[in-house]
């Protein structure tokens, strides 16, 4: 909700790409001359300072999640350790066993948090399953499965598992032991502690909703002077109805992410449609207040004309477009070598397709 909801609706691409379409006409300087250099290092000054700041707080965020968390980040460092060596390390097991399995070297030794007793049996197969623990291992595919299923599903592994352990010489009936003294087989062990009823946080959304647009209904109509101060803030009001659904607009089409066939299929189609129809929508509602403005229309005109067009272009393309999930994805895509040039394709994309269609329908409002 915080990264959707919030920092989605917090940065907005919709805004500056329409700023620098305006630059790039010129309609918002006092000479009217076109300023499209500007524009152009306004858009790779915009990127660079997004990316920049996005890497920064990936640094903070792990800063503080270390300092809270110094075992999982003593874990973290182990995992990196071992896997140099070659050691695979199965992250969707349980804390313990994930630890003692891949013998971390870590504080506190995974051992100490465990009746010794018990633990004999987790060693033994341990000790019969270490040189298969490693990365090419042709045999690493059938452990995975092994435990998975008894560790993690806390089932018996199948028959055709258990056969292939028993040929292979690992101690099945160790780690079947392991699992019955402790928690058992068919238990949940982990249950996820955030997953609420889906009908009880729509209802908890509404609860919160309902109120916050009564509110701000009530700031619309209250608020009625003619002076700078009261239209502004009454636009404020007004662009905050338009928000939410920006923002649900924008959340639906995140489903179309990964939609593509084929050799598209890693370009996210949602984010990229929402960015380009929210960049139409503003740089629509700028060109007709300018039109407008140009025409003298704007003069005895009453509030719901204009306060509309800049509560759409603030409240609903703002909300729809997104900096940070943009910026998210083109990290993720420049992370990996094998797809570093599709995250510059993406932002091509982006930019390209946005300030395109933004000055083919600026261009067309304002001197059509």
């Amino acid at each position: 909700a915080v990264r959707i909801g919030f920092c989605g609706s917090l940065t907005t691409f919709s805004s500056w790409n329409s700023e620098m379409v305006v630059m790039m006409f010129g309609t918002g300087s006092e000479n009217k001359h076109s300023q499209w250099l500007r524009a152009l290092l306004g858009y790779l000054i915009g990127l660079e300072t997004a990316l920049g700041s996005f890497v920064f707080g990936k640094n903070v965020a792990t800063w503080i999640h270390r300092a809270l968390n110094p075992e999982l980040s003593s874990e973290a460092d182990a995992i990196i350790k071992v896997e140099k060596c070659g050691v695979y390390v199965n992250r969707d097991l349980p804390a313990f066993e994930r630890r003692y399995l891949a013998n971390l070297d870590m504080y506190p030794q995974p051992e100490s948090e465990c009746d010794p007793n018990l633990v004999k049996h987790l060693e033994r197969w341990r000790n019969s399953t270490e040189e298969y623990r490693r990365h090419g291992n042709d045999r690493l595919g059938a452990l995975i499965s092994i435990e998975k299923s008894v560790l993690v599903n806390r089932q018996r592994a199948a028959d055709s598992l258990c056969a292939t352990a028993t040929s292979l010489g690992w101690d099945i009936d160790a780690l079947h032991s392991w699992v019955s003294s402790t928690t058992g087989f068919g238990s949940k062990r982990h249950a996820d502690p955030f997953s609420i009823p889906t009908q009880f946080s729509i209802t908890v959304a509404l609860l919160f909703f309902l109120p916050v647009v009564g509110i701000l209904l009530i700031g619309v109509i209250a608020t009625v002077g003619e002076d700078a101060y009261s239209v502004t803030y009454r636009t404020m009001w007004y662009a905050c109805l338009w928000a939410p659904f920006g923002a649900l607009m924008r959340w639906k089409l995140g489903n179309l992410n990964g939609k593509l066939p084929n050799e598209w299929k890693w370009l996210p189609l949602g984010t990229l449609s929402a960015n380009v129809i929210a960049s139409l929508v503003s740089i629509s509602m700028i060109a007709l207040d300018y039109r407008r403005i140009e025409n003298g229309d704007g003069v005895n005109e009453s509030f719901w004309i204009a306060g509309t067009m800049r509560a759409v272009k603030t409240g609903f393309a703002g909300c729809l477009s997104t900096v940070s999930t943009w910026i998210a994805e083109v990290a993720v895509l420049m992370k990996t070598s094998h797809q570093h040039g599709k995250g510059y394709l993406y932002v091509l994309i982006t930019l390209g397709l946005s300030c395109a269609f933004s000055v083919l329908v600026y261009g067309c409002v304002v001197y059509l």
